[in-house]
This record gives C-alpha cells, sequence and structure tokens, in this order.
C-alpha cells in the first residue's frame, strides 16, 4: 500500500470533508467513550464486589487497569479537542490513530465486562474459555479483513470507478465465515449458559466484536493515508470553507 498513489483512494479522500472530517472522528470517539464509560464502571462495581468473596487474577486487574488508562488518555485528549477545534485539526492524524485502536478496544471490552459477570461461577465452567476463543477469532477475522483489503484496495477498489472496500471475492467470502462463526459460537453459547436472560448479553457483545472488526478497517486506510498524504490532511481553514459551502447548499 505505502507505493500506491493517491489515485488509489479516490473514494476515501470523499469523506474526509465528510461524515469522516476531523469533528465527525471527535463526535464518534465521544460516542465510543461514552460507551466504554458504561462498561469500565461496571466492571469497576463487579471487580469491587468479586474482591470481598473471591480472589481475582493480576492478569484480570492489569487487563482492567489497562482499559481505564486508556479510557483517562482519550479522556484528556477529547477536552482538548473539544474545547480547541484548532487543536484538533493540528492532531487530526492523532484523532484517526485514536479512532483505530479504540474501536479495536471497545470490540473485546464488553467481552471482558461479560467474563467479570462470570465471576460469581453460575454461567457454566466453559465459559471463560468461550470468551477467549471468541475473542481470538474477532482479532484473527481483523487481520484477514484487513489483508483482504488490502488487496482490494490493489486491485482498484478505492479509485473513482472502484466498488468500494468489501467488494472483492475474498471479503465476501470472508463475511461468509464470519457469518458462519457467530451462528456456531452463539450455539456453544447456549450449552455453556442454556436457556437464559444472561445470553442476550454475550451475544449482542459478539456481534458488536465481529462488526467492528470489518467497520474498523475503513479508518486504518484512512489513518495510513492522512500520514502518508498531505491531501487527507485538511487545515482548520479548509474544514471552515467546506462547512460553510455545505451549508449555503443546504
Amino acid at each position: 500500500m505505502l507505493k500506491l498513489d493517491e489515485s488509489y483512494f479516490y473514494k476515501l479522500r470523499k469523506v474526509v470533508f465528510d461524515r469522516l472530517n476531523p469533528g465527525g472522528v471527535v463526535i464518534y470517539l465521544v460516542g465510543l467513550w461514552m460507551f466504554s464509560l458504561v462498561m469500565l464502571g461496571l466492571a469497576t462495581w463487579i471487580l469491587q464486589l468479586a474482591k470481598k468473596n473471591i480472589i481475582v487474577s493480576d492478569f484480570i486487574n492489569s487487563v482492567y487497569l489497562i482499559f481505564v488508562t486508556l479510557f483517562l488518555i482519550l479522556f484528556v485528549y477529547l477536552i482538548m479537542c473539544i474545547f480547541s477545534e484548532r487543536f484538533l485539526y493540528k492532531t487530526q492524524k492523532v484523532a484517526s490513530l485514536c479512532m483505530v485502536l479504540y474501536t479495536i478496544i471497545m470490540s473485546v471490552e464488553p467481552l471482558f465486562l461479560c467474563y467479570l459477570f462470570s465471576l460469581d461461577g453460575t454461567w457454566g465452567s466453559g465459559f471463560g474459555n468461550w470468551i477467549v476463543i471468541s475473542v481470538s477469532i474477532g482479532l484473527i477475522q481483523l487481520g484477514l479483513y484487513f489483508i483482504f483489503v488490502w488487496r482490494g484496495v490493489v486491485q482498484g477498489s478505492l479509485k473513482a470507478d472502484g466498488h468500494g472496500l468489501f467488494t472483492n471475492n475474498n471479503t465476501q467470502k470472508l463475511i461468509k465465515v464470519n457469518i458462519i462463526s457467530y451462528v456456531c459460537l452463539v450455539v456453544w453459547l447456549f450449552f455453556i449458559v442454556g436457556l437464559s436472560s444472561k445470553i442476550i448479553g454475550p451475544i449482542v457483545f459478539l456481534f458488536l466484536c465481529f462488526a467492528l472488526t470489518a467497520a474498523v478497517q475503513e479508518f486504518i486506510i484512512l489513518t495510513i493515508c492522512k500520514y502518508r498524504f498531505r491531501s487527507f490532511d485538511i487545515s482548520y481553514e479548509e474544514g471552515t470553507k467546506y462547512r460553510m459551502k455545505k451549508s449555503k447548499r443546504s
């Protein structure tokens, strides 16, 4: 991809001023941060209760602290962006990188919360293994999606006459494999937890994990372009002019 010129990313160039402009990226990050606030709030509550009755492993505590640390770092950055739009435009590459990293984090964090709920031992003995395998499959999908999306970009999927990121045959086959994987994991979950209301959360969060591993591919390509091409790194003045033109047209 590093050898490709800007013509290979024509379709993505159009969203830099629109859907994925720096302001849109911050709005998306605020949404992720608020979702993470709920997840980590519940995780903190569960861990405090769990420590009174059981021994929580150092690994679980370390993962929790990593999530909290990243949450606080993102909070400080978002505050700076919200109070200074010029700062946002100057650091838009950082914002794009945060968008990629925190999307990946939020594909895993809800499943971590589900694992914490299972610490009381009422979710079945195999639930921990289900979480590990689900997260592993999600991360494998993340890598495979990028490989196939990259091949599509090389073949011209984002050129002016291209058909988009997920239109090549390999990516379509991977989507079908992911659907099958999801169904198999849900069936396995039924055998572990049984017909209980507890199963709703893991099913929803597993779907979210798989969906985000696909959605983040556009963010990854955009971030690479921002670091490679000057035209993707729009200035505050360019962004203001575009908003004014858009408001006049509407």
